[in-house]
């Protein structure tokens, strides 16, 4: 009876022992499954933000890039950040995706850029993202805007002026509409000179400021699109790195004007004086703690002087253009 006892308890150790041990193994190969499945997620999220960051060309992407958008197969949150430390200042990307049910998987790495001016809201959430390029010259080219949202935007309280101006914007590429949208809710509200709305443009087409957040973002000509779809810190941000580059532009100019006139002797390099006092200014501007609104004050006067020169020039030109936007 006592080594029948024994045995028992023998086998009914073993039995704990094998629970315990699969218990164990099975806990392991969860957590090892759970890491592989973060890190899968990490990887992806990383990959996604580097296609962002070069801007969602369609040979490099296997995402839909048809008809400006962007769209991810679950909900993602795209973050937007910018430093105008440097040369020419960096601009980082960050994707969250989503994973199971309402749960967020492992943020990404940041993805940074040199040569990008992506203007959003810090933080850009949803499966589709509407993504498009303007093209900014003040007063050569300078660089593409590029405007990202999600959030569609209602223009039924805008100055005609203005609305005429935002003819940039294709209803269905934009994800904008301009009648019968005021009344709802998830379109965020574009007026002008009006108080309520989610944004308030002052001014008219050709510069003025957007109130949005409590905070005033300067623009002159097309700068309001950027405004008008981006928060203030990467706007402000984004404005400081245009002016280093046009003051990066202005240096390269000067000695393109200066390698001509040794080539061609009618050529002079008189228009080196503006493009230097330019260089100057807004090299200022990208430091100034106010720079949106020095953008559009300082550098205007400079700006439509070196314009003005260089139109004057017949076979001299510094560059192409007919005119600034």
């Amino acid at each position: 009876m006592v080594l029948k006892n024994k045995k028992g308890l023998e086998m009914s150790f073993q039995w704990i022992f094998s629970i315990i041990v699969g218990i164990s193994v099975l806990f392991l190969a969860i957590y090892a499954a759970s890491m592989f499945f973060d890190l899968g997620i990490f990887q992806h999220s990383t990959e996604s933000a580097a296609r962002i960051s070069v801007l969602l060309d369609p040979l490099e992407t296997s995402y839909d890039y048809s008809d400006n958008k962007l769209s991810f197969a679950t909900e993602a949150r795209l973050y937007n950040s910018c430093s105008n430390d440097g040369y020419f200042g960096t601009q980082d990307f960050q994707v969250q995706e989503k994973t199971f049910g309402s749960k967020w998987g492992k943020m990404s790495d940041k993805v940074s850029v040199r040569n990008k001016y992506v203007f959003s809201n810090s933080l850009e959430q949803g499966k589709i993202f509407y993504v498009s390029g303007i093209s900014f010259s003040y007063p050569f080219k300078v660089t593409d805007l590029i405007i990202l949202h999600t959030r569609p935007y209602c223009f039924e309280g805008t100055d005609d002026d203005i609305r005429n101006s935002l003819a940039l914007l294709d209803e269905s590429k934009f994800n904008v509409r301009f009648e019968n949208c005021s009344n709802d809710k998830n379109y965020v509200q574009v007026c002008s000179g009006s108080s309520g709305c989610d944004v308030n443009i002052v001014g008219d087409e050709t510069g003025g400021y957007v109130e949005k957040d409590n905070k005033r973002l300067y623009y002159a000509n097309r700068l309001i699109y950027a405004a008008i779809f981006s928060d203030s810190d990467v706007y402000e941000c984004q404005i400081a790195r245009i002016a280093k580059k046009i003051a990066n532009l202005c240096k390269v100019y000067e000695q393109k004007t200066e390698f001509t006139s040794l080539r061609v002797s009618e050529c002079s390099t008189d228009i080196n004086i503006k493009l230097a006092a330019l260089r100057t200014t807004a090299l200022a501007v990208s430091q100034s703690s106010d720079v949106s609104n020095d953008f559009i004050t300082e550098l205007s006067e400079p700006v439509s002087e070196v314009f003005q020169m260089n139109d004057e020039m017949s076979m001299c030109k510094v560059w192409e253009e007919s005119g600034y936007v």
